[in-house]
């Protein structure tokens, strides 16, 4: 028999607490442990790691048993509060969102970073054992060697290269591209922008004069560790369809739901954006009679997620 959300939260909080106060005993009963100094030095250490690891797990679990239920009904108090928060902080994320550099640097900037800060973990997980045991572990000296690679490998990659080698086929103007993208709203968590002519994402560089309806949808991820339920997290996706029936989704945050909106609005003044059942009828119709989108049909809040259904996860 399917558990509902209620009996998974109680179980997501009852396996917080357990799981914190066993971590924490743990950390506890290193502390007792005396052999010599450094033994007994990294006793305290350690145990003071699984104390605060304990702690904290235990935190989460009093904070998530007094939170209840996320809002799922976004007509809720607490849903409507959610939202105008969000609201409140666009204009200064509107303009972040315009300063970056260019399309290389944007493309490479994240995960360049990643490898720089996994290599330089790795080194100063081999320095230490060098300084405190007087030798390298071979499995850290392996991973300090996989990490250079991943991180020259980052450096050396050419796949903004290629996407402009592409477009360049397609009989694009590379300099009207960089320049569009020099103009664009760059979402850097999950890259994507949005320029005055172009949709520009890692492989992808979609022409935006073709797009006829934009709408954030949110889908419910139940997340579960060795068959124990810890939790349900929300995704939030852009979806953009196009007049010839292609459609994109994009992968992104919360906010840059709302921030995208906007710009795409600003782009396309007579985009139709939000989501509701009476335009994904409308869109229906529309394949079978072009140019018809959204006809008639009543125009929903410009922010209007697709929002996910119990059994729809």
């Amino acid at each position: 028999m399917k558990k509902s959300l209620e009996q998974l939260e109680k179980e997501k909080v009852r396996s917080l607490l357990i799981a914190g106060a066993i971590i924490a005993a743990f950390g506890i009963l290193l502390f007792f442990i005396r052999d010599n100094t450094v033994t007994s030095a990294t006793s305290y250490i350690v145990g003071s790691i699984f104390l605060i690891a304990g702690l904290v797990i235990i935190a989460r679990g009093v904070i998530a048993k007094k939170k209840g239920i996320e809002y799922d009904d976004p007509n809720s108090p607490k849903a409507i509060a959610h939202k105008n928060k969000i609201l409140a902080r666009l204009p200064a994320a509107r303009e972040a969102s315009h300063r970056h550099g260019t399309f290389r640097d944007e493309t490479k900037v994240y995960s360049v970073t990643f490898g720089g800060i996994f290599m330089g973990v790795m080194f100063a997980i081999n320095l230490a054992l060098l300084v405190f045991r007087g030798s390298i572990s071979p499995l850290m000296l392996i991973m300090l060697i996989i990490s250079i690679i991943v991180f020259v490998a980052l450096v050396l990659n050419k796949e903004d290269k290629k996407l402009m080698a592409a477009a360049a086929e397609k009989g694009y103007d590379i300099n009207e591209i960089n320049a569009d993208f020099a103009a664009s709203a760059c979402y850097h968590n999950s890259f994507f922008a949005i320029g005055r002519k172009f949709l520009f994402t890692n492989d992808l560089l979609v022409p935006l004069s073709g797009l006829i309806w934009a709408f954030p949808r949110k889908q419910w991820v139940y997340n579960y560790i060795n068959g124990i339920y810890t939790g349900r997290s929300n995704h939030f996706f852009l979806e953009l369809y196009f007049d010839d029936g292609r459609s994109v989704e994009l992968s992104c945050q919360e906010m840059t739901c709302y921030l995208a909106i906007d710009e795409l609005r600003s782009v396309l003044p007579s985009l139709t954006t939000g989501y509701s059942k009476e335009l994904a009828d409308a869109l229906y119709q529309y394949e079978k009679d072009p140019h018809s989108f959204p006809g008639n049909t009543a125009l929903p809040d410009i922010y209007a997620f697709a929002e996910p259904a119990p059994d729809n996860t």
